[in-house]
């Protein structure tokens, strides 16, 4: 071992011990003959919890503009107090938010490798029959893409879907309170570029996602084909003819996921103008509440700062929702193949 290896070796078991995820993370078997949101269902309880505790910190987040506009409102006696409960509310959200996460990763750790022992485990035991006329690399294609897809899936619904979510709430709660009319239309501004984003990121995915899968699928068939003729008695002209065929489909691949990015950046267009234009209208409304004594300045600066921090999240939601339908289709993808692979028909292992 050498030095870069042992120092690795060494601070790792540092780690691991501080950690202990020895005992916490557990391999069970997943039925890849059942439906595949199945997989899930052991871990309800910590994925329900993480959903729970980021909604709460989102919560803090999106309305700790604010809250920091009432500390620096006309001075109070109770100024220092608000000062220490704001301290105290994002202190409580870090501590939550870092235990939450440990469950968490233990529980998405379990999920993920369960998948790869049950995936690996179901064709090495199948049929020998069954790989006769399956390419192993659109096999290991798939089978390292849903496990991968299984991870993102739940880490974009809890930290990339979720937070948009919950800041169209907040937001709605909060303007409704202070003018019905400020809180009604700039609602119906975010919903509607959110209905928009996701009908025209739907639509695209729909058509695009199928081309992406049956590329990536064949390159990865090509690939491991290729490097097949390390065991094999190999011609010069076989080799040609594998390499001339796998840029053949690299360079498909690649023109075809090109066309898949640049169709969903197109989709964003239209709801990146109609966001300028409801922060034009807010802008106005805030103007006009302010003069009328409404508000006071300082609130007017908050509530412009929670409206404008939803900009990346509400804008780019129907590319969040692209990549959760994407991970979904490619988990899919490996539980067809299973089913349609084949039975064990004679006992391999006991």
């Amino acid at each position: 071992m050498n030095k870069k290896d042992a120092f690795s070796e060494k601070y790792f078991q540092i780690f691991e011990r501080i950690f202990n995820f020895k005992k916490k993370v557990k391999i069970t078997e997943i039925d890849l003959k059942k439906p595949w949101f199945k997989m899930f269902l052991p871990y309800w309880m910590p994925l329900l919890s993480t959903l729970v505790v980021e909604s709460f910190a989102w919560v803090s987040f999106t309305y700790a503009p604010v809250l920091i506009a009432q500390i620096f409102e006309p001075v109070s006696s109770d100024g220092f107090v608000s000062i220490n409960s704001f301290t105290v509310l994002f202190i409580f959200v870090w501590i939550t938010g870092f235990l939450n996460i440990y469950i968490y990763i233990k529980s998405l750790a379990s999920l993920k490798y369960s998948l790869i022992y049950s995936a690996y485990k179901y064709f090495l035991i199948s049929d020998p029959i069954n790989h006769v006329n399956r390419s192993t690399g659109q096999m290991i294609s798939k089978i390292s893409k849903a496990v991968y897809e299984t991870e993102h899936l739940m880490d974009i619904i809890s930290f990339e879907i979720l937070p948009f979510v919950i800041q169209i709430i907040v937001i709605g709660v909060t303007f409704f309170n202070i003018d019905k009319t400020l809180g009604l239309i700039s609602l119906g501004f975010l919903v509607a570029i959110l209905l928009i984003t996701w009908v025209s990121q739907i639509f695209v995915a729909r058509v695009s996602i199928p081309q992406d899968i049956k590329h990536e699928n064949l390159i990865a068939g090509a690939s491991v084909d290729s490097l097949q003729q390390i065991f094999l008695v190999r011609s010069s002209f076989a080799t040609t003819e594998q390499l001339t065929k796998l840029k053949k489909l690299t360079k498909r691949g690649g023109e075809a996921i090109a066309a898949v990015w640049l169709s969903f950046v197109c989709t964003q267009n239209f709801p990146r103008f109609l966001f300028i234009a409801s922060c034009y209208w807010l802008l106005t409304r805030l103007g006009f509440l302010v003069t009328q004594d409404v508000i006071t300045t300082t609130t007017a600066i908050s509530l412009s700062v929670i409206y404008f921090g939803t900009f990346g999240f509400i804008v780019n939601s129907g590319r969040k929702l692209e990549k959760m339908m994407t991970s979904r289709k490619k988990i899919i993808d490996l539980y067809d193949l299973a089913k349609d692979f084949g039975e064990q028909s004679y006992p391999v292992i006991d």
